[in-house]
């Protein structure tokens, strides 16, 4: 019975996270179309590597969009344990 119960909680842990990851990243990537069009003043690179891109654009749109994506998915994964010590008052399953 122990084993079932661990594996339904790492089942639900797994979806929670997987759905605040999701969301966080979907905030973050609109975020960072918006201050790359304040910054900027254009749309964001749809594809980086294109000939009309400069590097400097490149390699911003490259280290904003890898930054942007670790926070958000740190973000989520942390609100996430914190939710669920709130409701369970363990430590979220590994």
């Amino acid at each position: 019975m122990g084993h079932v119960m661990k594996t339904n909680e790492k089942l639900q842990w797994s979806l929670l996270v997987g759905a605040a990851s999701a969301l966080a990243i979907l905030l973050a990537q609109r975020s960072l179309k918006g201050g790359w069009r304040m910054y900027w003043g254009d749309d964001p690179p749809e594809n980086p590597a294109a000939p009309d891109v400069t590097w400097p654009q490149a390699l911003a749109w490259a280290g904003a969009t890898g930054a942007a994506m670790a926070l958000a998915r740190l973000l989520a994964l942390r609100g996430t344990a914190a939710g669920w010590r709130q409701v369970k008052g363990t430590l979220p399953p590994i």
